[in-house]
């Protein structure tokens, strides 16, 4: 259970008006200037289906003016509801109370939902506050684990660009997939003490890394499965059913977008680090390094970017004036790129 309230200045038929208002295109309650605005395809009515972002839910009760309470959809990953209701607590203040009720322990997906719930309710709150006591609306800074948990809501609400141009990507993606999984094969082979292509330890960590001495098996290892899982992760990303199962696809863009990253930074350091100063590393390594491996990260870093390049970039503002100009339902909105 878990309850936010505040008692609010303003008469009960200021407070009624906003709270019939809610969830329309005339909407002056909810914070839609940080949250992803509350949709519902037949208003107030009992049965009513929407939400807002990823969370589904339907009208089970109303009250005009007095109560809306909520179910959660069986998409959600929880059992439970929510209501949020206004009484009289004197002639010129009225309470405002949002009650959320889940049943069972929070798994840490819900733990997620909550922080992100909190915080809505508390924009919520300050929204219709500042409206009854005709003022603008003062908000406060999200702490740091409140705008993190938005960030990682919006990757998990992320959703692919159309199947054409993730096909038309796919020769690129594949090419690069099978390069990783070639790499990742290597770095594994060394690991397990083969010392291909050089005919000693020595010759190929002077070759490879610039040093005398090769990595360890679990540093070999750790690299290969890095390589190993972009290459995994790419595949995904251009697949048909990208989205559609346990991985979400806003996670497998920003890990594949993360992996374009490092290696342009590998690929920028290493022809850096080659050419300025006074390098540490041996000859061989210097030579190698500035005509194969830093070319070799910066094009596979290309590469992904490439692959990454068609992804929907719908911005939140953009969704919000979506919505609301055009009163779509929920389902059909969220094919772009809602948040909590």
């Amino acid at each position: 259970m878990n309850v936010h309230h505040r008692v609010v200045r303003g008469s009960l038929e200021q407070a009624a008006e906003l709270l019939t208002g809610l969830g329309t295109p005339d909407d002056a309650a909810w914070p839609a200037d940080r949250w992803q605005p509350m949709v519902l395809d037949r208003g107030h009515a009992v049965g009513s289906r929407g939400g807002h972002g990823s969370v589904r839910y339907t009208v089970v009760a109303a009250e005009p003016g007095r109560s809306l309470t909520f179910e959660f959809d069986a998409v959600f990953p929880a059992v439970g509801g929510h209501r949020l209701e206004i009484e009289a607590v004197t002639e010129d203040s009225v309470l405002w109370r949002h009650t959320l009720w889940i049943a069972g322990p929070l798994s840490p997906l819900m733990r997620l939902v909550v922080l992100l719930h909190d915080a809505c309710l508390e924009d919520l709150l300050d929204q219709v506050e500042a409206a009854m006591e005709g003022r603008p609306v003062v908000r406060e800074r999200w702490a740091l684990d409140r705008r993190a948990a938005v960030w990682i809501d919006e990757l998990l609400e992320r959703r692919p660009e159309p199947r054409e141009q993730r096909r038309a990507r796919r020769p690129v993606g594949w090419a690069v997939a099978g390069a990783l999984t070639a790499l990742a094969g290597l770095h594994a082979a060394w690991g397990a003490g083969v010392t291909w292509p050089a005919a000693e330890p020595s010759t190929l960590a002077r070759a490879v890394t610039g040093h005398e001495r090769m990595p360890g098996p679990v540093a070999c290892a750790a690299v290969a499965a890095a390589l190993s899982a972009t290459a995994g992760l790419v595949v995904v990303r251009l697949g048909d059913d990208v989205g559609r199962g346990r991985l979400p696809f806003g996670i497998v863009d920003a890990a594949v977008r993360s992996a374009a990253l490092v290696l342009a930074g590998r690929g920028a350091a290493g022809l850096l680090s080659s050419t300025i100063g006074r390098p540490r590393s041996t000859p061989p390594y210097r030579t190698l390094d500035l005509a194969a491996y830093s070319p070799l990260c910066l094009a596979l870093a290309g590469a992904l970017r490439y692959v990454t390049d068609a992804a929907p970039r719908t911005g939140r503002s953009a969704l919000t004036r979506r919505m609301i100009d055009q009163s779509q339902p929920p389902d059909e909105a969220r094919s772009s790129r809602p948040s909590s």
